[in-house]
Parts: C-alpha cells; structure tokens; sequence
C-alpha cells in the first residue's frame, strides 16, 4: 500500500525530528525548515499539478531571517523560549515578547498553500502557539479550513488524527465525483428520447430538471469553502 505523503514545515529540526520518527513508517514526510522554501515547493507542485496528501505547519517562525545579526537572533530566541516556559501564568504580558522574536509565518503558509491547494487538509503543527494566537488569526485560520494539531502529545493521538483529516478529505472529494457522474448520467438520460427519436417528452422535462438540480448541488459543494474564505 502505497504510503500518504505529508510535507511537513518547522523552523525546528528537533520537531521535524521527532514527528519523523514516530511517523515515517506510516507516512512518506518531506519536510523543510525554511518557510519561504516550503512555499517555493508548493508553487512547483502545483505549477505541474502535483499536490502531497496533506500538509502540517509549524505557527510561530523565527521574526530574525539569516541577514540579521546572529547574536540579534539568538537573544530574541533565548528571550521567546523563557517567556513560553512563563505562558500559562501571563499570557497577556508575554505576547509582546513572544510577537518580537516569532511571527505567525504559518498563517502565511496556510494562505497561499489554501490558495494553490483548495481541497487539501492543511494542518498547523503548534507546541503553545494556540495560547497567544490573536482572535482575528484564529478567525482567519477557521476561515482557511486550517485544522490543529498540538506538538508534544502521544503519537497515537497524532497518528489518529492525521488519519482522520486524510480521510474526511478522502471522502469529501468521493462525495464531489458521485455528484459530477451523477450529473452527467441525468444530462444523458434527459436527452436519450430525443436520441431514440420518441421526441420531446415528459422524461426530457424532467431529466433537464434533474440536470439542473444535481449540477446546482455539484457547483454549491465545490465553491462553498472558497466562497467562505472571501468573507
């Protein structure tokens, strides 16, 4: 059986490295710690129509690229990492703090790969990120389709719900081919009297009805989700 392919994106290599390890035998995982780079890859795969099975990203990305000062870098890291350890005492006060050394880059990530990918399931791969995400982000991110997933947990809990994620979107595209077939047969079936040459009838009123019917219902599930994300 051919394994699902998940690309994952974490500024941190320790997580990249222990999400693989619990989970490579399950899954194929390609895997970057550069955000910019992830959504390059993003842009070829779509560019030759290509897409992995699901996507998971990490929130919170370093503010500090590669041009800053290291030593810049590392400080506002080492300050990010204490005020987390301090994150369910003082939520509030920390926000500032945390906002100076990361930004929400995967919500950035989540915008264009819901672009590029409009059915795929896009996770957010997060350790505290949920305790200082601003309510318009998370709003966005409902908005996007963006599920969560938390760092840190048993694998089984990940395991299961990366399973279900991949098979809810499994079943929903399933559900958008049954409703396309479903068209067509009844495009068919409202024109086959006129083909046999029995003539317009009571069967070409209503197989053109149920033509209209069931292309509505096709055309109301594919667009509902981008129609949402406009909002």
């Amino acid at each position: 059986m051919t394994k699902k392919t998940i690309l994952y994106c974490d500024d941190k290599p320790s997580w990249i490295e222990k999400f693989t390890e619990r989970h490579s035998n399950e899954f194929n995982i390609v895997t970057f710690t550069s955000g910019n780079e992830f959504l390059d890859e993003l842009r070829k795969l779509s560019k030759h129509r290509k897409k992995p099975d699901l996507i998971l990203i990490d929130f919170f990305h370093p503010r500090y690229d590669d041009q800053h000062d290291q030593a810049e870098k590392e400080e506002a890291e080492i300050k990010g990492n204490a005020a987390i350890a301090e994150l369910e005492k003082t939520v509030v006060a920390t926000r500032d703090i945390i906002d100076k050394a990361w930004k929400p880059f995967g919500l950035t990530m989540l915008e264009e790969a819901r672009e590029l990918f409009p059915d795929l399931p896009i996770v957010i791969y997060t350790q505290q990120g949920l305790s200082v995400v601003e309510n318009e982000e998370l709003k966005r991110v409902a908005t996007l389709q963006g599920e969560w997933l938390l760092k840190g947990r048993h694998k089984f809990y990940e395991s299961t719900t990366l399973n279900y994620m991949l098979n809810r979107a499994k079943h929903i595209k399933n559900i958008k081919n049954l409703s396309l077939a479903f068209t067509a047969c009844m495009i068919v079936y409202s024109f086959f009297p006129l083909l046999s040459g029995s003539g317009f009838s009571l069967f070409v009123i209503l197989g053109i009805l149920l033509s209209f019917f069931s292309g509505f219902i096709t055309c109301y599930t594919w667009n509902v989700s981008k129609i949402a994300r406009k909002k």
